[in-house]
């Protein structure tokens, strides 16, 4: 801060230098207009460090293009706010892109980044492109990212070491995820920084994380992971199933999103002293969604009381998408620290207060006049052999549920997941049984539809949905190829029917640790795929007779009557069709084109109609 303290004289003699040369009095009462400074405008790296040395704090340069950053470097000084913006014809869609490059050592400081809300701009892009085997490192401090609009992710850490501290990332929103996203073979760690209005059409709100990440004393508030046309997750977080993520002495509050308001997780997550609550799943899962349950834990070191502000803190109850919380229904309470013990393999849970819960009516006392407290809900599952003369509220047992299939997150490709996630049985209060007169048993119900076969099941209450691509765009009507429908359709395999992995490839194209390697192993196994000359050929583009001849060998064959006038009779995947009109599959033969491609989209729909014919 600039000294104050003037001499009287001094005062008063600049006052009168100023009368004497000013052209004009001001009005009285009103301040004399002053120029908007105009930025200094810089095309290359080395002449943003130019005018970054001479500029004076809470000044503004303008960038003509991206800052591509091939060397090390210190961008920003200490002692000094920067704002950098793009300029109106600025060229690129990326403001800072660093290369890679061996041994990076690269700092970031005391800058705010603003977009301008300029369509298609990313903030920072870090070794996006293949970079060394040798990680450096890149360090964010006091940097502000605002009102960015990216097609991608506003911040991409690639293969580096990242530090990022004391940083804002605030009003931005993008297709992927409004905040960082951290890729697979990436570290960083986050603190005291600020995640708040931020607004993804793509999975995590704030941070998406598929690699290696430790948060610490951040808040992360009122994002949103929210598409019109398919469900997002994680309206904070969104911890892949590569990612890796340590939250400690966090806040995590209104955020929103599909499911997993506040944090949905695939991988790993070590949740702790962090205040989780207020965050709204709009199709369940408010505060928590997880599908890893064994690498999931929630604690408190102290007291949850101590932790949260609020009155009255109790703890976790279920929230699942068909089985959401309502103060009126018998809620499941899952207690203050959640860990991978629940028998569940997925759930969704929501932090409560004392207040979120209907109280509970004064009992009528023996004595005129003294009223009861009413009884609160409890704060942790009493210990077993203790003693104890009140009646707790009964915990209902979680039921057991199906094993979900683990969704791979492969750059670029196509990631389905299931619209419902699996309904636990409600529970509820046994009551005195009912002595009735013997009526005759039942009729037998029509055993459902399975499909299976060489011991592959598909798990038909678990219908698909289409998320897209990595640039989050759904190409419906793009052509499913041959590996992404097998893969699809593994995702969809019980458990059970995973273990029957082989070995070795049963096709000269199709090489072990490909993206689809996995499924076309144990499909083919099972005899559901079928290859050619060897060969899977998994780029080929499917038709629908290939997609109808694949569904029919999870059945076994049957006749229907079929019309003379069908114009492919003598296709060879004329018995499927027949095999699907008799399950039902298909309403009129006449509309099938066997040779047509079939889309994205459309692939979709028809596995799901199977699906909820089987149910």
């Amino acid at each position: 801060m600039k000294s104050l303290k003037f001499a009287s004289s001094l005062l008063l003699s600049l006052g009168l230098a100023f009368l004497l040369s000013a052209p004009a009095l001001a009005v009285e009462g009103e301040s004399p207009e002053r120029p908007e400074p105009v930025p200094a405008v810089v095309c290359t790296l080395d002449e943003l460090l130019t005018a970054i040395e001479s500029a004076e704090s809470g000044d503004t340069i303008a960038l003509q293009g991206q800052i591509v950053v091939t060397g090390n470097c210190i961008i920003g000084q200490e002692g000094k706010c920067i704002t950098i913006i793009p300029a109106d014809d600025f060229d690129g869609n990326i403001m800072f892109q660093i290369n890679p490059f061996e041994e990076q050592a690269i700092v970031l400081q005391n800058i705010v980044l603003d977009g301008q809300n300029k369509s298609d701009l990313s903030a920072l892009e870090v070794n996006f492109y293949c970079a060394p085997n040798s990680k450096g490192t890149i360090s964010l401090t006091g940097i502000k990212v605002k009102n960015f609009s990216s097609i991608h992710s506003n911040v991409y850490i690639n293969n580096i070491s990242a530090v990022v501290n004391d940083c804002q990332f605030c009003n931005n929103t993008a297709q992927r995820t409004a905040g960082i996203e951290i890729a697979s073979n990436a570290t960083i760690s986050v603190a005291d920084c600020v995640f708040s209005d931020n607004s993804s059409l793509g999975n995590g709100g704030a941070l998406l994380c598929e690699g290696q990440a430790r948060i610490d004393d951040t808040f992360i508030t009122q994002n949103q992971a929210a598409n019109p046309d398919s469900a997002r997750m994680g309206g904070g977080i969104y911890i892949g199933q590569q990612g890796y993520c340590e939250i400690v002495d966090c806040q995590i509050s209104d955020n929103t999103a599909h499911l997993g308001g506040g944090i949905a997780n695939w991988g790993h997550a070590l949740i702790m002293d962090t205040v989780l609550c207020k965050n709204q799943g709009l199709n369940g899962a408010s505060d928590i969604m997880t599908f890893s349950s064994e690498h999931f834990t929630v604690s408190y070191s102290t007291e949850i009381g101590e932790i949260y502000s609020e009155s009255n803190p109790i703890g976790f109850y279920l929230d699942d998408m068909d089985n959401r919380f309502s103060p009126e229904s018998n809620a499941i309470f899952l207690g203050e620290s959640l860990t991978g013990d629940f028998s569940m393999n997925q759930y969704g849970a929501r932090f409560l207060f004392a207040s979120d819960l209907p109280q509970v009516p004064p009992e009528e006392s023996e004595n005129p006049g003294e009223q009861i407290p009413p009884t609160e809900p409890p704060t942790t599952p009493q210990e077993p052999n203790t003693p104890d003369t009140s009646e707790p509220p009964v915990i209902p047992v979680i039921p057991e549920q199906p094993e979900i299939p683990a969704i791979p997150n492969e750059p670029g490709e196509d990631v389905m997941i299931p619209s419902t996630p699996v309904k636990p049985t409600h529970p509820t209060i046994e009551k005195p049984p009912v002595i009735q007169q013997e009526e005759p048993s039942a009729k037998e119900e029509v055993p459902k539809l399975k499909l299976s076969r060489g011991g592959a099941t598909l798990d038909t209450a678990i219908p698909l949905v289409l998320l897209g691509y990595g640039d989050g765009q759904l190409h419906e009507n793009d052509p499913v190829t041959r590996a992404q429908i097998v893969v699809l359709l593994y995702r969809s395999l019980t458990s059970d029917s995973k273990s029957a992995i082989s070995d070795t490839s049963p096709f000269a194209d199709i090489a072990n640790g490909t993206w689809y390697y996995d499924a076309v192993t144990v499909l083919s196994s099972a005899g559901i795929i079928n290859g050619g000359d060897g060969l899977f050929r998994p780029n080929d583009t499917l038709t629908y007779g290939q997609l109808i001849a694949i569904l029919t060998r999870f059945v076994e064959p049957k006749e229907a009557p079929m019309s003379d006038s069908l114009s492919y009779t003598e296709h060879w995947a004329y018995g499927n069709i027949v095999t699907a009109v008799a399950y039902g599959w298909i309403d009129n033969a006449e509309e099938i084109e066997p040779d047509r491609p079939i889309t994205r989209g459309e692939a979709v729909k028809f596995v799901n109609l199977i699906f909820e014919k089987c149910r």
